[in-house]
Formats: C-alpha cells, sequence, structure tokens
C-alpha cells in the first residue's frame, strides 16, 4: 500500500504576516514603503529569509499543463504560491492586504555567498533553505520535519506529499494548497554520518545553484540544521514529473491560474477528510506543524486532489518552473 503525507507548513505570507519578526529587517513596515508599484525595475530586494517560513506569490517562466488537452504552455510572466528563502525583487500589487490574495509578488534572485569567513557555518547562519523546491527539471525534497516524523526518510516511488497549510478554526478550517509532490525516488542521505562517498557523488552531480540554495542553509546555517551533530542526517527525494508519453503515470505539480492575482487553493476540512478516507484510518489531520501519514492508495487520492482542484476550481498544473534568475552577491559573514 502507498503512502500519502499530509504536510502543513506556514502558508501565509512573507511581509503581510505580522507574526513574523524578520531579524533581517527591524521595522517591516518601513521596509514595505520602499516596495514599488509591479514594473518598477528599482523596488528593494527582500533578503535571504533568516526567520520562520512563509508563502511567496512568485512570477517566472513555467510550463503549465491542460491535461484535457494534453497541452503543455510555456507562460514567460506565470505566478504562483510557493517557498523561496533566497533574495526576491519584491513589488506591490495590491493595497488590500487581503490575506486570501497576493499583496506582493516576487522575482526570485540566486543568492550566491561571497564567502569572507573560511568556515561555512559562519556564511550560512540562519539562512532558511526552500523546500520543497520546485525549479529546474525536478521538485525536490530535502529535509522539513524528516526528524520529527521518522517515516518521512522512508518514503518510496508514487507515495505523495500534499504540502499544505490550515486556515480557519472550527468547521471553517481549511486547507491552502501550493504543491502536490509525487516521490520518483530518495536519491540519497546527506549530514555528517550519512554523506559516504556514494551520497557526496550524487550531491557533486547536482546543480550547485540548488546546492547553495538548499542544501547549504540546512548543512550549516538555519535553526533546524545539522549543524555539527553527527548523529543527524537527511534524505533528499527527486520527484516524479510530467511526461508527455506516460499520462497515466502520476506526476507532480503546483496549482496556477493565468491571472494577474489569485487565491491560494482551499479544500475544506470535510472533503480532506473525505479524500484521505480519515473515517477508515482514524488519523487526525488538524494539526498545523503536523506530516500525518495515511496508508491509502495514492493515485486515487491523486486523481481526487486533481478533480477538486483542476475541475471543480479551475485550476492549471504548473510542472515546471524554470530558474532563470538573476545572482545577487551577498557579503559573507566576517
Amino acid at each position: 500500500m502507498s503512502k500519502v503525507i499530509l504536510f502543513t507548513h506556514p502558508i501565509y505570507e512573507h511581509i503581510t504576516d505580522r507574526r513574523r519578526k524578520y531579524k533581517w529587517c527591524d521595522n517591516i513596515r518601513s521596509f514595505e514603503k520602499n516596495i514599488k508599484p509591479y514594473g518598477n525595475n528599482s523596488s528593494v530586494i527582500m533578503p535571504w529569509n533568516d526567520t520562520e517560513h512563509d508563502r511567496k506569490f512568485i512570477e517566472c517562466k513555467c510550463d503549465v499543463l491542460d491535461i484535457n488537452n494534453n497541452d503543455v504552455e510555456t507562460i514567460d510572466n506565470q505566478r504562483f504560491w510557493g517557498e523561496w528563502e533566497q533574495p526576491s525583487r519584491v513589488f506591490k500589487i495590491s493595497n488590500d492586504m487581503d490575506k486570501l490574495k497576493a499583496n506582493f509578488v516576487h522575482i526570485p534572485l540566486f543568492g550566491k555567498i561571497e564567502k569572507n569567513a573560511e568556515d561555512d557555518y559562519i556564511n550560512y547562519q540562519n539562512y532558511q533553505n526552500t523546500d520543497p523546491y520546485v525549479f529546474g527539471d525536478s521538485f525536490y525534497y530535502c529535509c522539513c520535519k524528516q526528524n520529527r516524523f521518522k517515516y518521512l526518510k522512508k518514503l518510496e516511488e508514487d507515495d505523495i506529499i500534499i504540502f499544505c497549510g490550515l486556515l480557519g478554526n472550527g468547521d471553517k478550517r481549511r486547507f491552502a494548497i501550493d504543491t502536490i509532490f509525487v516521490v520518483k525516488q530518495a536519491i540519497c542521505k546527506y549530514g555528517t554520518t550519512e554523506t559516504n562517498e556514494t551520497n557526496k557523488s550524487i550531491i557533486d552531480k547536482l546543480d550547485r545553484r540548488y546546492v547553495n540554495g538548499v542544501l547549504n542553509p540546512v548543512l550549516f546555517g538555519n535553526d533546524e540544521s545539522l549543524g555539527r551533530d553527527e548523529k543527524k542526517y537527511f534524505v533528499l527525494y527527486k520527484a516524479k514529473m510530467y511526461k508527455k508519453d506516460s499520462v497515466d503515470e502520476l506526476f507532480s505539480f503546483f496549482p496556477v491560474k493565468k491571472e494577474y492575482n489569485y487565491k491560494k487553493v482551499e479544500i475544506p476540512f470535510d472533503i480532506m477528510k473525505k479524500i484521505l478516507h480519515t473515517d477508515k484510518t482514524n488519523v487526525k489531520i488538524s494539526n498545523r506543524t503536523q506530516a500525518s501519514i495515511h496508508e491509502i492508495d495514492s493515485k486515487n487520492v491523486w486523481n481526487e486532489l486533481y478533480e477538486y482542484i483542476v475541475c471543480k476550481q479551475n485550476y492549471l498544473m504548473g510542472i515546471k518552473a524554470y530558474d532563470e534568475f538573476e545572482e545577487h552577491i551577498i557579503k559573507g559573514i566576517v
């Protein structure tokens, strides 16, 4: 039996979320005043995030699938809700401070660290990593909650992770979906003791920008990093991606619309319970910081998610976000 993980993580919008105290900014309202309307190239850059994760309304070139006619369209300035913790040039697109729709749009930048210190534990100190990562030729999932929920280190092909956030209270609770991640394979383990020569050779073949922006903060920098703990390790997963000649196979996607601004996908609490058949499994799904495991046919769950997200709510399927970003030089900590 395959597994489905309902993976809840922070879902509110960066900068808009007043609960956060950003270490990179003493006064977030003052920073916000310098954000220009969309299209103004002089708008400010949000630094590499050094506090808790939130979402960004991201704009970049994407491949978007209309599965009804099996047609893939490449859109230069597609927008979608996702995670990008490296720097981004941010623009204002709304003055409503609406929690459901985006108030800002972010153009991702690759943070290139100019290493002024010899120790990477200093250079990457406190930087957060992007996980899941939906850019380039494959999605990746590398670490989040794996030490808390050990079964996240034992995922197999066609297992599904539903990355989402939990909004509202009581009967009005709903899940805001940002990524449907279908596991293809665990490609390696990494950490102080687990990164042997075989695993290291796999990491060495990965895009250096991914290693710099995602794996290095985990190895050296953020609050959940491996640090110098010899007992910790993580498993790096590669996602199963869309193939035009394999339409019956499961594949990963992020929901998109061809609109200037749109809210996150929302699945009501009761409907999510039906999708995951929690009446039979008796697994609770109400925690905002959980990764609940459901032993259930993942293909059926994928089909039901597709029916609700694509057919009922009219979202399209983002199957690739191109990683064609400018570099932003960051001075390493001396």
